[in-house]
């Protein structure tokens, strides 16, 4: 379902499905959602990966395999184009598995940490 969104700078856009394009003057920046936690390929049906929003370098990595970790906490920093991201737990969960150290080069949609289901 398509929508328009305006913001009263002159600006405006349009949406369609997970995709918008938003004009800002002479500009047209096109956005996508992207869900960050993904099933990676070959994990099983309990255990989860955070994928990667984008390509990008890891610059930052601040928890290991076997760390419990809390919905909200910082796992990692993906830079793209001088512009960090602080990617972030979205569960209560456990690391299984941290597939990439800092300096990794890593494509938009790759595994970088693999979690399982913090028992109750």
């Amino acid at each position: 379902m398509g929508g328009s969104c305006g913001d009263g700078y002159g600006g405006g856009g349009a949406q369609t499905g997970d995709r918008m394009t938003v004009l800002l003057g002479d500009r047209t920046v096109s956005l996508v959602q992207v869900e960050p936690f993904a099933m990676a390929a070959g994990v099983g049906q309990v255990d989860h990966a955070l994928a990667a929003p984008r390509p990008g370098e890891v610059t930052a990595v601040f928890v290991s395999a076997g760390e419990t970790v809390a919905a909200g906490q910082s796992l990692m920093i993906l830079e793209a184009m001088k512009m960090e991201q602080t990617l972030v737990a979205g569960a209560d969960s456990v690391v299984t598995d941290v597939h990439v150290g800092v300096g990794d080069q890593v494509e938009a949609g790759a595994a970088l940490i693999t979690f399982e289901e913090k028992d109750a």
